[in-house]
């Protein structure tokens, strides 16, 4: 049987100094990291909520984690914008607070394109589109993503809620007799939580999802993913015509200098095997 454990870390390293030069926000983030490697350090967490994912996936921990984005504006100045709010995608790979990884990739995030570790090994046409949904249909457009999930405005179960529907979609192998997913918590791979007020969150999000596709209109979202062959992959919602509103939270950027921490927290999401 297939089980994931959320792990407490203690860490002791240091970084060699890395400066990361001062900018704007860019308006058009999604254009210009796309197709780009990019630096991603996970910062911190909501307040995780801990959901029983059924025999398959066992016991998480699910929530919104905050980034630090790290790329090579136009003229190759290293820039870093912090408190980026994101979901992950899989429920395999492992992530950890404050390590720095420099090896992921921001593409667009259409079919075929980024591993989630189900049957098929990538997001097919019908899970784009439920996601795609998932994060219209939850939001309506990308400015509202960016209040609604760093202002407060969304509970933790809430934003444990969205993770958990974002894994029924991404992950769930489960089709109907047509080959159609069904993305509901009620059978298939993911199909519980612990927390009655998360699944309550989880099964709305996921009835709004099959509501926009049975009536074919809803408001969708355009998502870039940031890809990783050994981490977690991320999904960051972008509008390719508009700009990138601010992150609420102080937008100055921080210098990458060296540091050395004794007893570091991390969380890494870690999958065992009999």
């Amino acid at each position: 049987m297939h089980f994931l454990r959320s792990l407490v870390l203690l860490a002791c390293f240091s970084l060699l100094t890395n400066s990361i030069a001062q900018a704007q926000i860019d308006p058009h983030l999604g254009k210009t990291i796309m197709g780009k490697t990019v630096t991603v350090k996970a910062t911190g967490t909501s307040p995780l909520r801990t959901v029983d994912l059924g025999t398959v996936f066992g016991t998480d921990s699910a929530g919104r984690i905050d980034i630090t984005l790290s790329y090579r504006n136009q003229v190759n100045q290293m820039v870093s914008v912090q408190n980026l709010p994101v979901f992950c995608t899989d429920l395999y790979q492992p992530i950890s607070l404050n390590t720095v990884y420099n090896d992921y990739k921001a593409l667009d995030a259409v079919a075929g394109v980024f591993p989630v570790y189900n049957a098929n090994n990538r997001v097919d046409a019908s899970q784009m589109l439920a996601l795609e949904y998932l994060y219209g249909t939850a939001f309506g457009t990308t400015a509202n993503y960016f209040s609604a999930v760093t202002n407060g405005s969304w509970s933790s179960n809430k934003l444990a809620g969205f993770q958990v529907a974002l894994w029924e979609i991404a992950m769930d192998t489960h089709r109907n007799s047509s080959g159609f997913p069904t993305f509901s918590l009620s059978n298939g791979d993911i199909y519980n939580s612990v927390n009655q007020s998360v699944e309550n969150y989880a099964r709305g999000f996921l009835g709004n999802v099959r509501n926009a596709i049975s009536s074919g209109s809803g408001p969708r979202i355009e998502l870039l993913v940031l890809t990783n062959t050994n981490k977690q992959d991320l999904l960051l919602p972008y509008d390719p015509f508009s700009p990138l509103p601010p992150i609420p939270e102080p937008s100055t950027y921080a210098l990458f200098g060296a540091f050395s921490l004794a007893g570091v927290v991390a969380l890494r999401k870690r999958l065992s095997r009999p």
